[in-house]
């Protein structure tokens, strides 16, 4: 005979819904950070348990995390030192550009607007990248701060995140906890799809972009190359910023026929495939999900969340998809009378 479930005290579970209610609204500038290192710790956990059978908890969890941050750490030093070892050709790009813009001859009477109002848009427009530039550096201790709050996070939940999901499931009915898992295994597929794919979509960018640049002519080919492919790791921003400025920088330089390869060749192969075509079908194909489904989680992600969207976004959509099918699960269908 089993014995009696004891009841959960109601009021008890008021108290700790409030408290973690409290909590989150107080750390809400903060959720970003501790996003980014659960998503990322989820990944990284099967490393984590090989590792713990070898070795103790607390040396695997920290022999993770170590690891990690030296991998992310190493592709961060690998894009600054890229940009740093090639300033002189990205100082000569943005001279051409100020210099073309500068020889631009504009028609005053063919604009609408006075030569005063078109100086106060001007010095607007240089206030506002003035204050982006101050904000930023404002913001870069706090920053550092998240960083370091991520790295803390990302190493407790390698510590006690098997331990917590153990903790918190057991406690669910038997059918209930089926569910649980269920949602826990695309959870896991999916945040590990975004993670790997985009850094397999930076790795084919790469070589796209090698034929582009070649029959661009302007040299610097694995340079250039190798900038899209670290640019695809920030998706949807990073590619096409760099697609701009050297279409600007063709027409400041007088190459119409440069800035015609880089839109019609150029976005097709740096961006537009890995937007449209590479990204949300790998990340379908690893979760078994439609692709415009994915396509939708990404660029809603990304619209409504920023750069976490990224990751919240494609989540959010195959965890709908997967509770529909838990519905249809549960729910069974009334059978016809006829």
């Amino acid at each position: 005979m089993t014995p009696e479930r004891r009841r959960a005290d109601t009021r008890s579970l008021i108290i700790v819904g409030a408290i973690f209610f409290i909590i989150l609204i107080m750390t809400v500038p903060l959720l970003t950070a501790f996003i980014l290192s659960l998503s990322l710790a989820v990944v990284v956990m099967p490393l984590q348990r090989r590792l713990r059978d070898q070795l103790p908890p607390w040396a695997a969890a920290t022999i993770t995390t170590l690891l990690t941050s030296a991998v992310i750490a190493g592709l961060f030093l690998a894009k600054v030192s890229l940009i740093a070892g090639n300033l002189d050709l990205l100082f000569e790009i943005l001279r051409a550009i100020i210099a073309g813009i500068r020889n631009v001859q504009i028609d005053l009477e063919a604009i609408p607007l006075a030569p005063e109002e078109i100086a106060e848009r001007a010095a607007a427009l240089v206030r506002f990248i003035e204050s982006g530039v101050s904000g930023f550096a404002l913001g870069l201790p706090f920053l550092l701060f998240q960083l370091f709050l991520m790295v803390l996070a990302f190493y407790l939940f390698m510590l006690l995140g098997d331990r917590i999901w153990d903790d918190l499931v057991c406690r669910l009915p038997h059918r209930t906890r089926r569910s649980a898992s269920k949602l826990a295994t695309i959870t896991v597929d999916t945040l590990y799809a975004v993670y790997v794919v985009n850094l397999e979509v930076a790795i084919i960018t790469f070589f796209l972009s090698i034929p582009v640049f070649y029959v661009l002519g302007y040299g610097n080919i694995l340079f250039f190359s190798a900038l899209s492919g670290l640019f695809q790791l920030v998706p949807f921003l990073g590619p096409q910023i760099l697609i701009l400025i050297l279409a600007i920088y063709a027409l400041a330089i007088g190459d119409p026929r440069g800035a015609v390869i880089i839109v019609v060749l150029g976005y097709p192969l740096i961006s537009g495939l890995a937007d449209f075509y590479f990204r949300p079908q790998m990340m379908a194909g690893r979760v078994a999900i439609n692709a415009v489904l994915m396509m939708i989680g990404i660029f809603g992600g990304l619209a409504l969340l920023g750069v976490v969207g990224i990751i919240l976004g494609p989540l959010l959509v195959t965890l709908a998809v997967a509770a529909y099918h838990i519905l249809l699960e549960e729910i069974e269908p009334y059978e016809n009378s006829a």
